[in-house]
């Protein structure tokens, strides 16, 4: 207590006023990383020796076990997210539609899928490197996560996102996809094909997902016609 004093007054102070008088602090270890503590309180001190064996193994089957969920909780992050942009990914995407189909996850109505595609990725990746279209797909993610906030929001391909919307009107979702074009035209190269459709139930989410893909390569194309100098790919 009197170590603890010096370094800690503050927790010093708190465990005092709670009537703590003598206390035994382990660090939870694990392959040279500490992940936490775990310490007792009011022991008796003539079995310092018995406690500190004790604690010392109770500690590493602790850290071995926190150590152990840690791995599991990244291991799940990059199983589901895509890396690159910080949206979950096209697996995590089946799995949700697959959810949605068996009943298991029921959407709330109204409910709607959005396709979006960033229009010239191949042009930039061709004229200014990768890194320059991984940058235009971190700003495409990040804009359709601003816009969709409220959202399950997918990397479902190369250059292609999809967003599945519950509980938003039909008008909201027009007003979104127009602010999301809007977000995007104040940008210097990212530009979306958009497509949408509704749905009432949620087994028709396939047919909805057809639908909104074909909206979006009809906007692709008018995209392109208006815009002949960028090229179709």
């Amino acid at each position: 207590m009197k170590w603890l004093e010096k370094i800690n007054p503050v927790w010093h102070y708190s465990l005092t006023q709670a009537g703590a008088r003598s206390i035994v602090l382990f660090p939870l270890n694990y392959n040279g990383e500490t992940l936490g503590y775990m310490w007792s309180i009011n022991f008796n001190v003539e079995n310092t020796v018995k406690i500190k064996e004790t604690l010392e193994l109770t500690t590493f089957f602790i850290a071995s076990e926190i150590a152990n969920y840690q791995f599991l909780q990244r291991m799940e992050i990059l199983s589901s997210i895509d890396l690159l942009t910080g949206v979950k990914n096209r697996n995590t995407m089946n799995n949700f539609v697959d959810s949605i189909l068996s009943g298991q996850t029921k959407l709330k109505h109204p409910r709607a899928i959005v396709f979006a595609d960033h229009n010239g990725l191949k042009r930039v990746n061709d004229e200014h490197g990768h890194g320059a279209g991984d940058a235009l797909l971190r700003t495409a993610a990040s804009l359709i996560r601003g816009v969709f906030y409220d959202s399950e929001g997918y990397r479902s391909g190369g250059d292609e996102f999809m967003v599945i919307s519950a509980g938003v009107s039909e008008e909201e979702i027009g007003s979104r996809v127009a602010q999301l074009r809007a977000q995007a035209e104040k940008t210097e190269n990212t530009r979306f094909a958009i497509g949408k459709s509704l749905f009432e139930k949620n087994s028709d989410i396939l047919t909805a997902m057809k639908y909104a893909d074909e909206k979006m390569y009809v906007d692709k194309k008018n995209y392109y016609q208006m815009h002949p100098d960028l090229k179709y790919r």
